[in-house]
């Protein structure tokens, strides 16, 4: 718990850190003002969970005589502007009883409590029990935030282009808690106002994803999480912008490399010669060993979505399906098929054919790849808030070879876009997610 502790008396100021401290604050946690300018620039550069704040004080300490409107004017300044930083809690301390009934007829509705400095020292006990209060509210206040959803919908792409192929869908806009993210409201086919936030990294990459996945679930905390974008198909299972669902994703890169033994030398084969101290040579050629540890969207409102939607398939409309001529005219791309299987994702781009039989060894029905989803799905599995439901939804660009068609790139965002957002609606009007 990070503490503010604003009075011009030090000897007060001793004893309210020590009454912190015993309430579990860390003494690196408390923060400590001396007149109502001090207070402001801790505000103004800080939060904090709690702030302990003398009634009467001198706008800057030397100067002038303590008042309570110098410290009206602050407690004004935290809750009516948003120029400073909210304490979770306020606790009003003073001996000066026109203080108290000052504060309990302007501002006070906002203040934890008000403690009268008494020459006993019975005023400590007060505070201490309202640190224990405060302690203990703080405490189920944020566990009850983080067992609750927040948003119906976080939409989450690598890179800006395929967030951009929601510009035409949704009404963006920015949001003051984190820069880039974007809110917007929406109504699902049940009729209900939904709310959502999206999110374009800016770059690819399973760290990346797994980092920025981590932020937007512990800060808005949805309902349902969804990535869409461009991913590499494998060859004579999809074709180009098809709409892969990632039903289980294979890390594929993950595991080590080491030398595979032979007995003696094989030409085209073995690449490396190890001599041994007694002159001896062992034969060998560079390997890498896979292991991967699939993870699977399993929540039942997602698997029943996913499948109704590949045995439904998806029609563009005819506006839709001008777009996408627009977008890829030298492509067919306008009777994409629905694909839900097994998918692999990596830190690096396939542009080399000879890496997807090593992709297929993993699992024979491997749909396509990418650098993404993996990264994703381990973040909404581990969250240490409520874990929400997630599925990854990209369009075919290419076949994970040197041939790479950036000229589909922008037509397969506007697919997997689109797909996304139905399949969103599908998934959480399901009975299951209710």
């Amino acid at each position: 718990m990070r503490a503010l502790v604003v009075h011009d008396r030090e000897e007060i100021v001793s004893k309210i850190s020590a009454l912190l401290v015993e309430c579990g604050c860390e003494e690196n946690d408390v923060a400590v003002a001396d007149d109502v300018r001090s207070a402001t620039e801790k505000l103004r550069n800080d939060m904090f969970d709690i702030a302990i704040l003398d009634l009467t004080l001198q706008y800057k300490k030397g100067r002038g005589t303590p008042s309570y409107e110098a410290v009206e004017n602050l407690l004004v300044e935290i809750f009516q502007t948003e120029t400073l930083h909210i304490p979770a809690d306020i606790i009003g301390i003073t001996k000066e009883p026109s203080a108290v009934s000052a504060v309990s007829t302007t501002i006070g509705s906002h203040v934890l409590a008000v403690i009268e400095e008494d020459d006993g020292g019975a005023w400590k006990e007060d505070l201490r029990d309202k640190l224990s209060y405060a302690k203990r509210v703080s405490k189920a206040r944020q566990l009850s935030r983080n067992s609750r959803f927040d948003v119906d919908l976080c939409i989450i792409t690598a890179l800006d282009s395929e967030m951009a192929a929601y510009n035409q869908r949704l009404t963006l806009v920015d949001c003051e808690e984190m820069q880039g993210v974007k809110r917007f409201a929406f109504t699902s086919s049940d009729g209900k106002n939904r709310r959502g936030v999206a999110f374009a990294i800016g770059r690819a990459g399973q760290s990346s994803v797994a980092s920025a996945a981590q932020v937007l679930l512990s800060q808005y905390r949805p309902k349902l999480i969804v990535m869409s974008g461009i991913c590499g198909g494998m060859p004579e299972k999809v074709k180009l912008g098809d709409i892969v669902l990632f039903q289980q994703v294979f890390d594929w890169d993950y595991g080590k490399w080491a030398i595979e033994k032979f007995p003696e030398a094989v030409p085209g084969v073995t690449d490396v010669e190890i001599v041994h101290e007694d002159n001896s040579i062992t034969h060998g050629r560079r390997t890498f060993y896979a292991r991967p540890t699939p993870l699977a969207a399993e929540h039942p409102s997602v698997t029943s979505a996913c499948r109704s939607m590949r045995t439904s398939g998806y029609k563009f409309s005819d506006e839709e399906i001008t777009t996408i001529k627009g977008l890829a005219p030298k492509y067919d791309l306008t009777s994409p098929q629905v694909r839900y299987g097994p998918v692999a994702s990596g830190g690096a781009v396939i542009a080399d054919e000879h890496m997807i039989p090593r992709i297929k060894s993993l699992n024979e029905d491997i749909l396509a790849a990418d650098m993404e989803a993996y990264g994703l799905y381990y973040a909404a599995k581990n969250t240490n808030v409520v874990k929400p439901m997630f599925i990854c939804v990209k369009s075919v660009s290419d076949y994970c070879d040197s041939k790479k068609n950036d000229g589909v790139h922008e037509a397969c965002n506007f697919i997997s876009a689109k797909v996304a957002l139905e399949l969103s609606d599908k998934i959480l009007t399901a009975k299951q997610a209710l």
